[in-house]
């Protein structure tokens, strides 16, 4: 089944389909697919090494991959070029992980709200300093944070200027690298409440990332599981978390404390999951999560599992899907 091929009468926003990227000959991203609906939201998640945020510089396109295809808003993402690209950019915008690096230190905060209102000139002048004081009570920040650079705010306050500048063009997709994983837990689900309430009201579209499986739930009703650059499980995110298909995924369930997966609860990882979850698999002849998966059998070492329908608007890539949550 094609990531193309949506399970959901949603139209899709943003189609992928076997995106692939290797650097310094090590394959960072092995033939993605996946589709986000517009006014939707996918999370994509797994550990660090996974090639989550590859995957993120490729959709918007500060990388170029080595193959594959994506669908942006109906056009050809990857075939623009020059104004063309520039003006439909405002149409994709990042929210990165630690706004402590991505805000520039030297700038007033409202000057970097405005920067991409000049820059795509949607806007000039006073208009310009309007909009930034909108987009800060949107966010749930006071006018006068315009005036403070990045030094004189708080993590939670620099993350909401951040997403305040990242929706100044009034963008369809917000890719979101670990927008939360740099803040304590108050602050954190105060930045997915207010993520959550501008879908509402704007109707974004979110491509979520993070390696937390409870934060991606919180957000993204479809999930998109991670391991050594390939999805290896894809699925409703209730579905994936009750009945993990993939023993990774099982093994991410499982480490998140109490985490209530519908009507149980995986609290201590299963056996062998210590060792499973260290690390990233470079990859072999034989599926790349054999070296470390408590259920591998010969066939695993041998032969790389297909990522295939397994069950209705569910996907794995395992020889043995299943059999590991049935084991808990």
């Amino acid at each position: 089944m094609s990531a193309l091929d949506s399970p959901s009468p949603t139209p899709s926003l943003l189609e992928v389909e076997g995106l692939s990227k290797s650097h310094a000959g090590i394959a960072a991203v092995r033939d993605v697919s996946f589709a986000v609906p517009s006014g939707g939201a996918l999370g994509l998640v797994g550990e660090s090494g996974s090639g989550k945020t590859t995957i993120a510089r490729l959709v918007a396109r500060l990388e170029s991959p080595d193959s594959g295809r994506i669908v942006f808003d109906g056009t050809d993402w990857l075939a623009l070029r020059g104004g063309s690209l520039r003006r439909k950019r405002r149409d994709l915008q990042l929210v990165f992980q630690d706004p402590q690096t991505s805000l520039n230190p030297r700038m007033r905060a409202g000057d970097q709200i405005g920067e991409p209102l000049r820059v795509q000139r949607i806007a000039r002048g006073a208009a310009v300093a309007q909009t930034v004081v909108e987009l800060l009570a949107e966010v749930g920040l006071d006018p006068s944070i315009a005036r403070r650079f990045p030094s004189e705010l708080s993590g939670g306050q620099r993350q909401r200027v951040a997403i305040a500048r990242a929706l100044a063009t009034r963008p369809k997709l917000l890719i979101c690298d670990e927008p939360v994983s740099a803040l304590d837990a108050s602050i954190a689900a105060q930045i997915v409440n207010l993520l959550l309430s501008l879908q509402h009201a704007l109707g974004l579209a979110y491509l979520f990332i993070s390696h937390d499986l409870a934060v991606v739930g919180r957000v993204a009703p479809r999930v998109a599981v991670l391991f050594a650059g390939r999805v290896v499980e894809e699925g409703p995110f209730e579905r994936v978390a009750a009945r993990p298909l993939h023993p990774y995924t099982a093994i991410l369930v499982a480490s998140v404390p109490s985490f209530e997966a519908g009507p149980r609860v995986l609290s201590t990882p299963p056996r062998g999951a210590r060792s499973a979850a260290q690390g990233v698999a470079a990859p072999s002849p034989g599926c790349a999560f054999a070296a470390r998966c408590p259920i591998v059998r010969p066939r695993c070492r041998e032969e790389e599992p297909p990522l295939a329908l397994v069950e209705a608007d569910r996907r794995a890539a395992c020889f043995y899907p299943g059999e590991l949550s049935a084991g808990l």
